[in-house]
Parts: C-alpha cells; structure tokens; sequence
C-alpha cells in the first residue's frame, strides 16, 4: 500500500490474480493498473515527487517494475530473471528494495532504469523491507541478524547502521511520518501483529491498534495525519485508516474479496 496527493495504491485478488489498484481516501473512485491473467502484481509505491509507481510483479520468479499513475509504460528495472526482488521504497531518486539475489535477502537500490544496482547490507541475517526517509538520508528496514526482526537505520549509502527496536518478536513494515520523527511498524510483541510507532530520537513506543485480529503493514500518508494498515478483524484483509495517535480507526475500502498491502510474510 502507498500514499500520494488523496490517491493510495494497494493491491488484492479481487479480480482472477493479484493485481494492483488506485483508490481515494474515501473509498471511491477504485481503478484497476495491471492486466494479465497471471497476476502477480503486488507491493506498490509512489514516487513521491512524481507520478512514477514502483511495484512487483512476477509468480516463480519476482521483479522491480515502474509504471505511470494510469499503468502504463511498465518498465521491469531490475530484469533477474531469477530469485525474489521484493518491497520497493522509491526515494527522491533511488528506489530501495529488498533481494535475495545473493541467496539471503539484502537491501539494494537501484535508479529507475536499473543501470546501477547497489548493494547496502551485507549480512547472514535477512534485511527486508526498506522505508526511504522523507529527506532521502535514511533508510529505515528489519533486520534478523541479532535474532529476531527488528527496526534499523542506516545512511543512504549502508553505513551508520542503528538499531531502532530491541525485542525477542518480530518488528516489520517500517514507515515514516512526513516530519521524519517518528516510524510506524508492525509487531508481534504482545501476541498478535499490532501497529506501533517510535520515536526516532528517544526511542518513545506507542502501541497504536489493539485488536485480537491481525492489524500490520502500516503506511504513513505523507501530505496527511493519516496511517492506513491492514487489518483482519472484519475477517478477511482489509485497508484501515486512523489518525497518528491510534484514533479514529476506520475502514476505507469495502469490498467482498482480499485487499493487502506490501506484505512480506
């Protein structure tokens, strides 16, 4: 799921195949960006200074493609042919994905043309998810490589790596509020997946959703005081919105079939 200017993107197996979708805030005005029989389509995001999307598509094998607001033009940019490139966060320029190229999934970016492909992280331990910061300095992703998943930070060229949370369950789905203080995820420290924050400098958590259903994959709206998220307490996966402090929790889209965001589970 993704955000821009009262357009949020998401994709669901809504019609034959995943495919992705562009939606407004209120629920409206739904449109469908692939095609194909196949599906496959998955993982949205904006460009947040253009109307550039950056997605998955692909089923035994995954990549990065790029694709006008209306869908067309889609551009594969990083072509492996092979393995999984997942989760793409388009900065200012680059966008950050994460891929399991090298046999364990690292954090990569790449410019939209694929040309230029770096490696940020390097090591054993899965790196997944990556969030671009709203000044394009900082990539926030999860990280196993202590243990279990939790939020790091790094500089947009992988050093000054810290470790934001510290917790034996899994932390995931890092996204930024648009000042850059605070990152939303989702974690599965009190029995379920939950929607939290933290502030980036003091470490303050503020547990968001309290819900028995699955409530994850957050996504902080960057020109509004609005954080979707996925939630299952209707029974099946559908998109949430509430206000930065947890309140006002309501269901934006309202149809029968799945609906998810960028999910890496």
């Amino acid at each position: 799921m993704s955000f821009l200017s009262g357009r949020v993107l998401f994709y669901s197996d809504r019609q034959y195949g995943s495919h992705i979708y562009r939606i407004r805030p209120d629920g409206k005005g739904i449109l469908r960006l692939t095609r194909g029989a196949a599906g496959g389509y998955a993982s949205p995001a904006w460009n947040p200074y253009g109307g550039k999307i950056a997605y998955v598509a692909g089923v035994d094998s995954t990549d990065i493609y790029t694709m006008n607001a209306d869908g067309s033009q889609q551009f594969n940019v990083t072509r492996s042919e092979q393995g999984a490139n997942l989760a793409p966060s388009w900065g200012a320029y680059w966008i950050a994905f994460a891929s399991d190229r090298d046999k364990d999934f690292e954090i990569y970016v790449t410019d939209p043309k694929g040309k230029v492909q770096t490696r940020l992280t390097n090591h054993p331990g899965m790196d997944i998810s990556p969030a671009w910061s709203p000044d394009g300095r900082q990539i926030a992703y999860a990280s196993e490589r202590d243990g279990g998943l939790d939020i790091y930070l790094m500089d947009a060229t992988g050093k000054e790596i810290k470790r934001l949370t510290d917790h034996k369950a899994d932390d995931n789905n890092p996204t930024w509020s648009p000042d850059g203080k605070w990152i939303a995820f989702d974690s599965t420290r009190d029995g379920n997946s939950e929607v939290y924050k933290i502030n980036v400098e003091s470490g303050e958590l503020v547990r968001l959703t309290r819900n028995d259903a699955y409530d994850g994959t957050p996504v902080w709206a960057p020109y509004c005081d609005t954080i979707y998220f996925v939630s299952h307490r209707d029974g099946e996966p559908r998109i949430y919105g509430m206000s930065p402090d947890g309140t006002g929790q309501e269901r934006v889209e309202k149809h029968n079939r799945t609906d998810v965001s960028d999910l890496l589970k």
